[in-house]
């Protein structure tokens, strides 16, 4: 929470002296959420976790001497409805930065005229893809990179596991995730043969033990939430591989 506030600090910071008088009573920060839909397993933790985070900057007097405003809106999972949120809280609202939740198309949908308006996006999800927009857009989730290729190590390591099926729905984050499975098993693997299928021998002359490659199994069907409870939806998706 530490660095989450110390980011939506400076730009409040940056942002305060050029407000007009009237809209200083308060500083409206939004936040664009999936409450309900697929995006609601996650977002909603998160509108949770800011209410706590801006209630203790509140109790410590808020910003420049003003009280923080949460504005949240249900984007209802959809980037449709997400760029009807956005433009709500930016005419209505008055909002000065957003701190939105993981529903990626929806921020990329907004991000090109949120960014025209000079408003920051901090955002649980991936960035923008446009230049212009990324200047104004902070991401607090970690990049498929660092995810994929941590969980590659660790089976190829430490497990017999060779084949890894990824199954994901259409968002642009979960996309990534297919993208970089070939890259993290091709780059840990040997260059004549990444994904070859051999089997686990003893141990080379060099005393090293030697694994196969991992082979990643893409598989997309539609986005729903990761729920034990839904696997109806999941066999209904009819998923590609």
């Amino acid at each position: 929470m530490g660095s989450r506030k110390t980011l939506v600090l400076t730009a409040l910071f940056a942002l305060t002296s050029a407000l007009p008088a009237s809209a200083q009573e308060t500083i409206k920060i939004g936040s664009s959420l999936g409450l309900t839909g697929y995006g609601s397993a996650t977002d909603g933790h998160w509108r949770d976790g800011l209410t706590v985070a801006i209630e203790a900057v509140n109790k410590q007097g808020g910003v420049l001497g003003k009280k923080l405003e949460f504005v949240t809106e249900d984007n209802k999972s959809t980037p449709q409805q997400a760029v009807v949120v956005y433009r709500k809280m930016m005419s209505e609202d008055k909002v000065v930065a957003f701190d939105s939740g993981c529903i990626s198309a929806g921020n990329f949908a907004a991000a090109s005229f949120v960014s025209k308006a000079k408003l920051p996006m901090f955002l649980c999800s991936i960035l923008p893809r446009q230049p212009d927009e990324i200047r104004w857009a902070f991401q607090f989730l970690p990049p498929p990179k660092f995810e994929v290729d941590t969980r590659y190590q660790y089976l190829k390591e430490k497990t017999q596991i060779r084949k890894v099926g990824i199954l994901s729905d259409p968002s642009p984050y979960s996309m990534a995730w297919p993208r970089r499975a070939p890259e993290s098993s091709a780059s840990k693997s040997s260059p004549a043969n990444p994904t070859s299928r051999t089997t686990p021998t003893s141990a080379s002359r060099s005393g090293v033990s030697t694994r196969p490659a991992l082979r990643p199994l893409s598989c997309w069907g539609r986005a729903m939430p990761w729920s034990l409870s839904r696997t109806t939806s999941a066999a209904s998706a009819s998923p590609r591989c």
